[in-house]
């Protein structure tokens, strides 16, 4: 059996493709955890935390973001989420002394940033084109 199996014609199979499929997506946002569960519900909702400047709904400040990021990961800090938001959506800064934050990009751009990063089409469960502005609780 061993011959045959040596001497079987694949064609253009690979063993380490990756077939891109709806379930594989899913499964990738099932398993999302810390920063990226975070990120990903932020996307989903289309706010920001307490984002909304006065007609500005894509800023908000550095320590809203992190106290809406520890819900999602208790160990993070008012470094890495910049970082992290930064690196994915190259987020700008605004603000100066105590009241700074960050603008985001539109949300569509967004959300292709983090369907590019995951590898695939994101199901989307709000089909909004622009951020929404979140009141605090």
């Amino acid at each position: 059996m061993l011959y045959d199996l040596l001497r079987f014609d694949l064609g253009n199979w690979r063993p380490k493709q990756i077939y891109k499929t709806a379930a594989l997506i899913e499964h990738k946002a099932y398993s999302l955890r810390g920063l990226d569960a975070w990120i990903e519900t932020m996307l989903q909702e289309g706010s920001l935390p307490y984002g909304g400047f006065d007609g500005y709904p894509n800023r908000s400040l550095t320590k809203d973001l992190t106290e809406h990021a520890k819900q999602f990961d208790r160990y993070t800090n008012d470094n890495l989420v910049p970082r992290k938001l930064k690196k994915l959506f190259g987020v700008e800064p605004f603000g100066s002394g105590t009241a700074r934050g960050w603008k985001f990009p539109p949300l569509p751009e967004c959300r292709k940033l983090w369907e590019a990063r995951n590898g695939g089409r994101w199901d989307w469960l709000h089909e909004i084109n622009e951020w929404q502005r979140r009141r605090r609780s």
